[in-house]
């Protein structure tokens, strides 16, 4: 990402979007290998100058674009749902209050009980392809 002088892009994502087992390289190209993929031409004329790698960068970027516009946790605590070790709220109360916010239904999946990620989905716009992430 540097190479594409990304260094903010590269500093948020080692802050922000972390590997569970401490190995977020790994992580990444896993992102990329099951998502990224989806979205990429692999048609290097899309690209005004394409250098190799540049569409990685670009789903990344659009990725952790689209991700700071939403803060879930804001979110939820709107609605009154905040994290407890006490309290349990439906799933319906918490879809109904990602919907409200985000304006489509979110995939919210829970691990041994409790919360554990939410998908949002979206139709974005990368060199003028209509994707989803």
């Amino acid at each position: 990402m540097n190479q594409f002088g990304k260094t903010e892009l590269l500093s948020f994502m080692q802050t922000y979007w972390k590997d569970y087992q401490g190995n977020d390289e790994t992580f990444w190209e896993h992102e990329w290998n099951k998502h990224g993929t989806c979205i990429s031409t692999f048609d290097s004329s899309c690209y005004a100058n394409y250098q190799a790698g540049q569409d990685i960068v670009d789903f990344f970027q659009k990725t952790v674009d689209l991700y700071k516009t939403l803060n879930t946790y804001e979110i939820l605590a709107a609605a009154g749902i905040t994290p407890s070790e006490d309290q349990t709220y439906n799933l319906a109360d918490i879809q109904a209050a990602i919907t409200k916010a985000h304006g489509k239904p979110a995939t919210v999946n829970c691990k041994n009980g409790e919360f554990n990620e939410i998908w949002y989905q979206f139709n974005v716009c990368l060199n003028s392809a209509k994707i989803t992430l």
